[in-house]
């Protein structure tokens, strides 16, 4: 695969993108590249990680309770030395959007570039099948992030409890790049 034409949808640049995307909704916290928090006792602080990285997350409050949706992010990679820039390869990040579920998130998203028809059917095929609780989101050339798979179904093995503890833990020690807080989350009213 040759550059692509719009060199920004590597990885990073994606992840920035879909961050200011999410962050135009004022009634939900945006988080980027959530590693975990820190616990600060009296005499020592301790530092708990997840075992996989939200690249983002998103936290919204309604009648129900608390929704947490994580997002894998995949762009453009480095091919080998001086062979330029190509899509990730097929399914990568699924494992990842899966281990989101795990730490407590309702559903996840794996974001990619947007790819072919050929492979788009393929990968909508995968997650009905292996991953119900996965949506995709597929960036465009220009710039447009659009939903081609919502997940059918929200993750069971997840409650309001685990979701209001990582939250409040997220506010008082977030280990994180990036947080867009609301009105309700800064008052800690979930």
């Amino acid at each position: 695969m040759s550059m692509p034409s719009n060199l920004q949808w590597v990885e990073d640049k994606s992840k920035v993108a879909l961050y200011d995307y999410l962050c135009r909704d004022p009634n939900i916290v945006v988080v980027k590249e959530w590693r975990g928090w820190t616990i600060r006792g009296k005499e020592k602080r301790e530092k708990i990680f997840f075992r996989r990285e939200f690249d983002l997350a998103t936290f919204s409050k309604d009648q129900s309770g608390l929704t947490l949706h994580g997002f894998e992010v995949k762009g453009y990679t480095k091919l080998e030395e001086g062979k330029g820039y190509g899509p990730s390869p097929f399914g990568a990040g699924l494992d990842q959007a899966a281990v989101l579920l795990d730490q407590g998130a309702d559903n996840s998203f794996l974001v990619l570039n947007e790819p072919d028809r050929q492979t788009k059917e393929d990968l909508k095929r995968v997650c009905e099948h292996y991953f119900p609780y996965v949506g995709l989101i597929y960036l465009s050339k220009d710039a447009v992030f659009w939903r081609a798979r919502n997940p059918g179904m929200k993750n069971p093995y997840t409650n309001n409890d685990k979701k209001r503890k990582i939250l409040q833990s997220l506010i008082v020690g977030g280990q994180r790049s990036d947080i867009r807080m609301t009105d309700w989350c800064e008052k800690q009213n979930f």
